[in-house]
């Protein structure tokens, strides 16, 4: 049995490589292991790093992975969408003030996790202060919009300390323990009704996924071992239930 983070970027990669591959290609191979195998022997379309986090991230991980972290475009993409912000670039709406955080945060936090050490402290540096200038992680919305949100802020507060801003206010600053704090109480009272009243939005395969990423991130990188633990029973009870 490969961990649980093998099988996470594996389901990254088959992501990534979706629109450009026939997916019945993967259902050749009957076993996890072997489509793990085909996934990694795949060219990744490089040209597909690019535009939004939401859909050009999951070719950047993909190629990281291959690359063990050393693929200076996908890092540069990285950088580039920490530093985007979108209510500044186009006309402000509160679209643009969700996106930011909500898809657009999901492979980047993988990625300054699992490939750390091949960022340099000047991407860090770069990326901190792109996220500390971004706004409302600790809003409410649909549940899958809670997820991402909540979970990159609680991973980007821990990976960079700083200060965050909760809301869109400004008087909504607080330092990254003080926001960590409210954010895994939050995350607690989810994993609470995901056992008392299960998931309203995963009915599909698109919500499914963006369920599951945000957990997967939280179980692979949080210090706090109660929400590892946490994470880990959602995903069970997710994965058993589909």
């Amino acid at each position: 049995m490969y961990p649980l983070r093998s099988r996470v970027v594996s389901w990254c990669l088959l992501f990534a490589m979706w629109f450009g591959t026939s997916p019945v290609l993967a259902q050749d191979y009957p076993t996890f292991d072997q489509r793990r195998d085909w996934l990694y022997s795949l060219v990744v379309p490089t040209d597909q790093i690019s535009g939004s986090g939401k859909s050009g991230m999951p070719f950047a991980i993909a190629k990281l992975w291959q690359t063990n972290g050393t693929d200076t475009q996908s890092k540069n993409f990285v950088v580039q969408l920490a530093e985007r912000l979108l209510y500044k670039d186009t006309e402000q709406t509160l679209r643009d003030w969700d996106s930011e955080v909500i898809f657009e945060t999901q492979g980047p936090v993988r990625a300054i996790y699992q490939w750390s050490d091949q960022f340099t402290a000047t991407d860090h540096n770069r990326i901190a202060n792109g996220y500390w200038n971004k706004r409302t992680w600790g809003k409410n919305g649909t549940e899958n919009h809670e997820l991402m949100r909540w979970i990159s802020g609680y991973l980007l507060a821990q990976k960079y300390g700083g200060y965050w801003y909760f809301t869109e206010s400004d008087s909504s600053l607080m330092s990254a323990t003080e926001m960590m704090g409210l954010l895994k109480a939050n995350l607690l009272l989810r994993a609470e009704e995901v056992y008392r009243q299960d998931m309203a939005e995963y009915t599909s395969p698109n919500y499914l996924v963006h369920h599951l990423i945000p957990w997967l991130n939280l179980y692979d990188f949080v210090d706090d071992p109660e929400l590892q633990y946490i994470a880990e029973a959602v995903i069970t009870r997710h994965l058993a239930t589909l």
